[in-house]
């Protein structure tokens, strides 16, 4: 799915109430706490979910079987690295999903437009219905994706 609006219009707020809700439901429903998190926190705004802000060589040794985690990446501040670290990692979460080791995460990628030409992340959203709980991509223009994901805005706040 993506989340999309203009800049304030409420979107990471719209995934962090969607994030609790996921998490807090699937402890009552599966009564084992199974529901991981993996964001990738462009803008260092998810620090107060996550349990473990890990480096890149700490993301590639997460053991995506372990249940109940909420992770979180913060790429570099320039634009050029932030692009390389996040193309690895998308790259990455594509080998585990295709070993199955996503099926109970959900995947956040805050400021999707900017890896609009990244084909590992094109390729993460054409099939991760199938493989994973749920991949987020928030965004302000969704239409580089037009036609992959469903599109959702967030709720106007009062």
């Amino acid at each position: 799915m993506i989340i999309t609006g203009e800049s304030g219009s409420g979107k990471t707020t719209t995934v962090k109430q969607m994030l609790l809700l996921n998490n807090n439901n699937s402890a009552e429903e599966d009564n084992d706490n199974s529901s991981s998190i993996f964001v990738l926190d462009v803008s260092d705004e998810y620090g107060s979910l996550a349990q473990e802000t890990v480096d890149l060589g700490r993301f590639f040794s997460i053991d995506w079987r372990r249940p109940g985690q909420r992770v979180r990446f913060v790429p570099s501040k320039d634009e050029e690295i932030c692009k390389i670290e996040s193309s690895n990692i998308f790259r990455q979460l594509l080998f585990q999903m295709h070993r199955g080791e996503l099926k109970d995460w959900v995947i956040v990628v805050e400021e999707g437009h900017r890896f609009s030409e990244d084909k590992a992340l094109r390729t993460l959203l054409e099939e991760a219905r199938k493989f994973t709980r749920k991949l987020i991509l928030v965004c302000t223009d969704w239409q580089v994706y037009r036609g992959i994901c469903r599109v959702y805005k967030p709720i106007p706040r009062n």
